[in-house]
């Protein structure tokens, strides 16, 4: 009987702990702290790479949302293009003319934008209402 106790306590518990002991032993405890070091070292070099394409593609959308709002703007008044070239656009209170309709409008009335007035980057606008960001320092 001794040795089936014996036979079944060592299945049981191969760590020769008794089958009254608990906890984990110091070994255990840092291999789990080793995986779960390396496993935050790889999600924090992966995470990482996605801080700064955020931005870069708030600026793109930003950009095609200009675009679409001057191309609203020249089609709302039925012209074919601006009057003149704007440069260092950076606000949607900017007010832009418009060629045949003889009137002026105010780039806002087609500009939805989740913050404020201002825009996050500065833009050129050519008089066939072609959008380009701003050259920086000009």
């Amino acid at each position: 009987m001794n040795k089936v106790r014996r036979i079944l306590h060592n299945i049981f518990s191969p760590s020769g702990k008794g089958l009254g002991d608990k906890g984990f032993t110091l070994i255990e405890l840092l291999v789990v702290v080793a995986i779960l070091g390396t496993l935050a070292g790889v999600v924090a070099i992966n995470v990482g790479q996605f801080f700064g394409a955020g931005q870069q593609e708030a600026n793109d959308t930003e950009l095609a949302n200009v675009q679409t709002a001057v191309v609203a703007l020249i089609a709302a008044a039925q012209a074919s293009a601006l009057d003149g070239n704007y440069t260092g656009i950076n606000t949607k209170a900017q007010v832009l003319t418009v060629q045949a309709g003889g009137g002026s409008n105010n780039l806002g009335a087609y500009l939805i934008m989740a913050t404020g007035d201002t825009l996050k980057q500065t833009y050129d606008i050519s008089s066939a209402g072609e959008v380009s960001v701003a050259a920086a320092g000009g």
